[in-house]
């Protein structure tokens, strides 16, 4: 089970004859009002098309998803500071915005690791031991396969 707070985000993690809970503040990223304006332009077709309205938090969830590795490891990919794609993409699509991949790490018995910054509109593919195999995706939409080593420190 994994939940996120307003001043923090925890889970479970179960293995073979034991629980291991994990903890780790948060402290809440805010929508900003150009993203805010931007979803709200997105959403008002889908508004108009089912008859119901979807409201927009005034900031993101904790996480977006949790990954385990082969190793036990968790990686918890967090929300961040969302920045604008191109100058000349407002008011198109959520697609506009983008964030940086962001992953707080821990080890399979709970203990955090630290934190892992990826690229933009890169995208993990497999986490095997101290093994990151990524797609990014480069400027002309070329997408590129990058293997990255998990070095402790």
């Amino acid at each position: 089970m994994a939940i996120g707070r307003s001043d923090e985000y925890r889970f479970d993690v179960y293995s073979e004859d034991r629980v291991v809970r994990v903890r780790r503040a948060w402290s809440p990223q805010p929508v900003q009002p150009d993203e805010r304006t931007n979803w709200r332009t997105a959403l008002r077709r889908v508004e108009a098309a089912t008859g119901q309205s979807f409201p927009i938090p005034d900031t993101k969830p904790a996480f977006r998803r949790l990954l385990v590795g082969d190793a036990g490891r968790v990686w918890v990919e967090r929300y961040v500071v969302a920045h604008r794609l191109h100058s000349n993409c407002f008011g198109r699509t959520p697609l506009c915005w983008v964030e940086s991949p962001t992953f707080d790490i821990f080890g399979a018995e709970g203990e955090y690791d630290g934190t892992v910054r990826l690229a933009v509109r890169t995208t993990i593919l497999s986490v095997r031991a101290d093994t990151l195999w990524v797609a990014e995706r480069g400027a002309l939409h070329q997408v590129e396969l990058v293997q990255y080593a998990i070095e402790p420190g």
